[in-house]
């Protein structure tokens, strides 16, 4: 009963502390590294083992510990042993390969307070396996909303991108469109469905989920590269979850009336006509196929199909049009007008999706 306290660098091996303050004295339980990542360049060579450290700052803790590979479609390649004991302690983590194909691998070693060891949560230490050369490496916190960079949360016609290693072996843009699923022999799919890319580097992918994606909870996205599944990355597709670009220092991507971009010596005036540019506002009208940009026909425009709010400081503004920008791919706009009783300065821009999905704010000026 009392205060528990974690700190967990996911992307780089660091340490879980844990706090526990029961009577007045804190007691800290700490795991370290946070993760582990075992490489090995083909089956038959088996990884080295590593280990796992387990500390208390006073008397000890009793604890019982588990793996798993997360698939029961694969055979179970990682072991963590003694199973079982009191701290201070170190955990052997071995695994084994030579049943494995090449790719990548997560799993998790998951180390629970014995009965009677107060209110400490089980905690979890992710382990990545890398079998063969160049696999991609993606962590859930790698896989971000582009203009927002919200992580592992996607929406169907919303931009994103993908950071990790090994993902590609040269650096590549599109120079045309539709824009293909598969740049210099990298893929990136979610749930084995390809995916239209705009730029795969070793270590950034930049990619957009199609607007016929259906949303769906908990699904599997890897980075593909020459045929070989990176790790898998579980991410959550919603309907929407609207991102507006930013500028340096949180500064949105919003277009004045008079056509100067939106700065602090550059304003909007009051009662002007501004342009909000963002990603992931929801499903749209005449939704164009794949890897295909939006029509620039007035006539066959994608509006969303649900209204889109903005409010800047609080105070809603009048809102004209929603919807993907004329001839881009993955790229909505809204056209608002800015509203009265603002002060000269800086102000938090919000838009919010008609599904009540707001994005987080970015800096507005104001004249």
């Amino acid at each position: 009963n009392g205060l528990i306290r974690r700190r967990l660098n996911s992307d780089i091996p660091g340490r879980i502390v844990l706090q526990v303050r029961a009577g007045g004295v804190a007691s800290t339980l700490t795991v370290e590294p946070d993760a582990l990542l075992f490489t090995t360049d083909r089956p038959e060579n088996k990884p080295a083992l590593q280990r796992i450290n387990l500390s208390t700052n006073q008397g000890s803790l009793r604890y019982n510990v588990t793996s798993s590979v997360g698939s029961a479609l694969i055979p179970n390649w990682l072991f963590a042993s003694p199973q079982s004991g009191q701290t201070p302690a170190t955990i052997n983590i071995d695994v084994t390969t030579e049943n494995l194909t090449p790719g990548g691998y997560v799993g998790s070693v998951r180390i629970t307070p014995a009965a009677g060891q107060g209110n400490l949560a089980p905690q979890e230490v992710g382990v990545i396996l890398a079998v063969g050369n160049n696999v991609p490496i993606v962590i859930r916190e790698g896989v971000v909303n582009a203009a927002s960079f919200l992580p592992g949360i996607l929406s169907p016609g919303g931009i994103f991108s993908v950071f990790g290693a090994n993902l590609s072996g040269a650096t590549t843009a599109v120079t045309s469109t539709p824009i293909p699923d598969n740049l210099a022999g990298v893929r990136v799919e979610i749930n084995n469905q390809r995916l239209p890319l705009f730029f795969v580097s070793p270590n950034q992918i930049n990619a957009m989920v199609p607007h016929n994606y259906q949303p769906v909870q908990n699904a599997v996205l890897r980075v593909v590269r020459d045929n070989i599944a990176g790790t898998p990355v579980r991410v959550d597709v919603v309907p929407s979850v609207p991102g507006i670009f930013q500028q340096a220092s949180g500064v949105g991507v919003v277009v004045n009336q008079n056509g100067t971009v939106n700065t602090a010596s550059s304003p909007a005036a009051i009662g002007s006509a501004i342009v909000i540019y963002a990603t992931g506002l929801g499903p749209v009208r005449n939704a164009p196929n794949p890897g295909v940009p939006a029509s620039t026909d007035p006539q066959n425009l994608s509006p969303t199909l649900q209204p889109v709010v903005v409010t800047i400081s609080g105070r809603p503004a009048t809102v004209a049009f929603a919807g993907l920008t004329p001839g881009f791919i993955g790229l909505y706009q809204v056209n608002a007008v800015v509203p009265s009783g603002l002060a000269s300065g800086p102000h938090g821009l919000v838009v919010t999706s008609g599904d009540g999905f707001p994005s987080a704010p970015v800096t507005f000026f104001v004249n």
